[in-house]
């Protein structure tokens, strides 16, 4: 009784620090591919930590909150039939070679379970309306920190040769995800909230504007130096969509002065490391590297073609010879799991950008955060292109909070029309005559 009094009284109320772990542990990896034959996502102990907590609370009776239950959301639906897809793969990658890889079993089954276990966890873990701006503050203070002592590092390797993990390969910053394409992503998705949000004004704190514009410069120089061609592309569309999201708000002074921050920014930074930029640019865009990607989606497109209902099985891509797998989400899914794998997968992202336009709906801060995250959606649409976006954690957080941004905005909704409901009917005044 005394451990479930303690559970009760000091674990449960702080349930919700988990969610923050998570949040803060996202641009962290540690390459274990030769113990577990994986990356472990550090954010995913904190997941699993956090659930075991949750359940071992709930089954104790400790819990005092019953909104930390699981409840229902726009995506459950669309998620259940996500995993029948995974698990039709899986049969099909059975019958068609006799055996299931681990590749398939853990990297994309398990995989897709943890990453929608996240989805619910922040769902159910958010809660009241003070958490999501804790969330946001989490998520770019540890990607903004996280980055800085990447580009450090990656200075430091360039100036004097130290070697780190955070460089990846030809002169790749990796950060700590390993992988140059999630940590593009990451910084895709953290700088486009951080210029939303300076762009709608959301604080009136100078320092915090100039803080804020100084992590959106060094994301920026981040995003460059991954040499992610993926997560340029994703850029550009992000961008568009902020734009287009901000078009009223983005008076004449402030696009001046942006352009001016932006133009000033650029300029010292080829000043000084202008060989190198062009270097970079120049190995990305090669022909044969692009060349390459078309002749995986190429390769994919040939697998649909053998079977274009139900695909070739989940991970059989792979056990037909190909070199590495189909750096593309649509075709991965339409090749490995066919038509009916790319129409549960459209279906979910359409059910996702409803709940972002609902969430567009909304006023004041959670309007800020809504475009910010719109636009990072559909920048992780364009990621998409280039590599199997379906498996980048910020993607689901993307989803976790385009679900709560739609339920707050329902919310308000209801409660200012039951506020409307309440006021009297305007009757007669006393000074008009009642009708004989």
């Amino acid at each position: 009784m005394r451990a479930i009094r303690w559970l009760r009284t000091h674990i449960s109320p702080r349930l919700h620090w988990g969610l923050y772990l998570w949040v803060a542990l996202l641009p962290f990896q540690l390459p274990l591919e030769r113990v577990l034959g994986l990356r472990l996502a550090l954010s995913d102990v904190a997941l699993a930590g956090t659930l075991f907590v949750g359940l071992a609370c709930r089954v104790l009776g400790a819990c005092q909150r019953p909104e930390r239950r699981l409840r229902r959301t726009s995506l459950d639906s669309y998620l259940a039939a996500l995993v029948g897809v995974f698990a039709m793969g899986l049969v099909v990658a059975c019958a068609r070679t006799g055996t299931l890889t681990s590749y398939a079993l853990i990297n994309k089954s398990v995989g897709i379970i943890v990453l929608i276990a996240s989805f619910y966890m922040v769902v159910a873990l958010a809660g009241p309306t003070g958490r999501l701006r804790t969330i946001l503050v989490t998520l770019l203070g540890s990607v903004a920190a996280a980055n800085v002592v990447s580009l450090v590092l990656f200075g430091v390797w360039l100036h004097w040769g130290g070697q780190s993990a955070v460089v990846f390969g030809q002169e790749r910053l990796a950060g700590f995800l390993i992988d140059p394409n999630a940590c593009g992503a990451l910084l895709t998705v953290a700088l486009l909230v951080q210029l939303a949000i300076l762009i709608g004004g959301q604080s009136k704190s100078r320092w915090i504007k100039v803080a804020g514009m100084g992590n959106a410069l060094t994301l920026g120089a981040g995003l460059v130096l991954t040499r992610s061609r993926s997560a340029w592309l994703a850029l550009i569309v992000g961008g568009a969509a902020l734009l287009w999201l901000f078009r009223r708000q983005m008076t004449w002074r402030r696009a001046l002065f942006s352009g001016v921050v932006i133009t000033c920014a650029g300029g010292l930074l080829w000043l000084l490391a202008g060989d190198t930029i062009a270097s970079l640019f120049r190995e990305a865009l090669r022909p044969s590297a692009i060349m390459q990607r078309w002749d995986q989606v190429a390769g994919g497109l040939r697998c649909f073609a053998a079977s274009p209902l139900w695909g070739i099985g989940l991970g059989t891509y792979r056990e037909y010879g190909a070199p590495s797998i189909i750096h593309n989400t649509y075709v991965w899914l339409l090749a490995e799991m066919g038509l009916i794998g790319l129409v549960v997968l459209l279906l979910l992202l359409v059910r996702v950008g409803r709940n972002w336009a609902a969430a567009l709906r909304g006023t004041g801060w959670n309007l800020g955060l809504a475009v910010g995250g719109t636009a990072a959606f559909a920048a992780m649409l364009g990621f998409a292109v280039g590599i199997e976006a379906l498996y980048q954690r910020p993607l689901w957080l993307l989803f976790a909070l385009a679900e709560l941004l739609r339920q707050r905005t329902s919310q308000g909704r209801l409660a200012l029309s039951a506020e409307l409901a309440k006021e009297p009917p305007e009757g007669p005044s006393s000074d008009t005559p009642a009708a004989s």
